[in-house]
C-alpha cells in the first residue's frame, strides 16, 4: 500500500489498515511502501496502485466539488481507480447529495477518512472556528455536516 511519507497520519492509517487485514485473515500480507506524492499520484493516474492512501481537498467548500471529485465517474479518485456508476454520477450530476452519499456507501469505491487541515484561516468575526462541534457532528441524517461557523453581529460604530 502506497502512502506519502511526508504525512504521518497517512502513515498511521497505512498501519492500522496493513495490521487489521492481517487480523481478518493472516494470509493478507500488506507491504507498506512510502512514496513521494508525486510518485504516488502518478503511478495512482497510471492504474499501477491496488491499494493507496492520498489527500484530497476541495478547491472550494461546496458539495459539488467534493461530490464530483470523489464520487462522479469523472472525478480524480474515480478515474484512478477505474470506477462508474451510472446511477451514482447521475445523483451527483442532480445534486441529490444524501442520496449520492448513501449510494456511495453501498458501492464502497474507496474509503473516506477525516484528516483535519493543517492550515486554516478566518477573520475575527467568525464565531466557533476552533470549535470541536465543527468535527464532533460529522454523519447527522447520513450526511457529513463539517462547520458551525457563523458570523457575529456588526457592532454598531
Amino acid at each position: 500500500m502506497a502512502f506519502s511519507p511526508s504525512n504521518s497520519s497517512r502513515m498511521a492509517l497505512a498501519e492500522l489498515v496493513r495490521d487489521g487485514l492481517a487480523r481478518v485473515n493472516p494470509k493478507f500480507q500488506v507491504l507498506l511502501k512510502a512514496v513521494p506524492s508525486k510518485e504516488l499520484y502518478a503511478a495512482a493516474e497510471a492504474h499501477r496502485l491496488p491499494l493507496f492512501i492520498a489527500g484530497y481537498a476541495s478547491d472550494y467548500p461546496d458539495a459539488r466539488s467534493f461530490a464530483s471529485g470523489m464520487l462522479h465517474g469523472s472525478g480524480y479518485y474515480p478515474k484512478a481507480q477505474r470506477f462508474s456508476d451510472a446511477t451514482l454520477d447521475s445523483l451527483v450530476e442532480a445534486g441529490s447529495w444524501r442520496e449520492a452519499v448513501k449510494r456511495a456507501a453501498e458501492l464502497i469505491p474507496h474509503v473516506t477518512t477525516y484528516e483535519p487541515s493543517r492550515f486554516t484561516a478566518a477573520r475575527k468575526w467568525v464565531k466557533n472556528f476552533d470549535n470541536d462541534v465543527n468535527v464532533a457532528n460529522m454523519g447527522v441524517d447520513d450526511y457529513p455536516y463539517f462547520y458551525s461557523y457563523s458570523k457575529e453581529a456588526a457592532v454598531p460604530e
